[in-house]
C-alpha cells in the first residue's frame, strides 16, 4: 500500500525503509483491494485478499500519525475475497463487501465491523473488533449461492444505511444500520 504525503506544495511518496532503494509503502501481506480513511481518526482501513483459495480475506488498519505512521492497529479476518470497504460518515462502523470471487461454492457476504473500539493507539495484537457477517443474500436476491458477488459499498450521509452493488447480479441491496443489529433489506 503506497502512502503519499499531501502536504503542499507537492505530492510525494513516503519511504518507510531507508535501507531500500525504492519506496515500498505499507506492507499488506497480500493483495489490497480497497481502502477507506476513518472520518474522525488518523486510521486507514484496507481490505486484503487471502493468499490461497481457502484463505479468508482480512481487513487491516494502519496508524496514519506521523510518529507511528504505518503501524498496524488491526488485522482481522473477514469473508472470502473482500473487494470493497466503506466507513460510515459517523465513524461507528465499516461495511465490507466480500464477493467470494473464485469461490463458486462459497456465497458472497457482507461484514459490518463495529469501529467504536478503534483507536490509533490500538495494535493488531489486541484482537478483533466486533463484527457481524450478514448472510442470506441468495434468499434476498433470489439467486443461488456462489453467483452473488457483493462489489462496492457506499453510505448515506446520515450513516443510516449502506448501499451495496451486486455487479454480476444487476442488483443493489441495502444494509439497514438503524437498529441494534445490522440487517439486509
Amino acid at each position: 500500500l503506497r502512502v503519499l504525503s499531501l502536504d503542499p506544495p507537492r505530492l510525494e511518496a513516503i519511504d518507510f525503509d531507508d535501507e531500500t532503494s525504492y519506496e515500498e509503502g505499507m506492507f499488506t501481506v497480500y493483495e489490497p483491494t480497497s481502502v477507506a480513511v476513518h472520518p474522525r481518526l488518523p486510521v486507514a482501513l484496507t481490505t486484503v485478499v487471502g493468499r490461497t483459495r481457502l484463505d479468508r480475506g482480512r481487513v487491516m488498519g494502519f496508524d496514519l500519525r506521523h510518529a507511528s505512521l504505518g503501524s498496524w492497529v488491526l488485522m482481522q479476518q473477514v469473508g472470502f475475497h473482500p473487494d470493497s470497504i466503506a466507513i460510515a460518515p459517523n465513524g461507528r462502523c465499516a461495511v465490507i463487501a466480500c464477493e467470494a470471487e473464485g469461490h463458486p461454492d462459497t456465497p458472497g457476504t457482507l461484514c459490518v465491523l463495529d469501529l467504536t473500539g478503534l483507536s490509533p493507539d490500538r495494535r493488531a495484537k489486541d484482537g478483533p473488533l466486533p463484527m457481524h457477517e450478514l448472510t442470506g443474500l441468495e434468499k434476498l436476491v433470489g439467486r443461488p449461492a456462489g453467483v452473488i458477488e457483493p462489489e462496492f459499498v457506499a453510505f448515506d450521509p446520515q450513516s443510516r444505511f449502506a448501499a451495496v452493488t451486486l455487479q454480476n447480479n444487476d442488483s443493489l441491496i441495502f444494509v439497514d444500520l438503524t437498529s441494534a443489529q445490522p440487517k439486509l433489506t
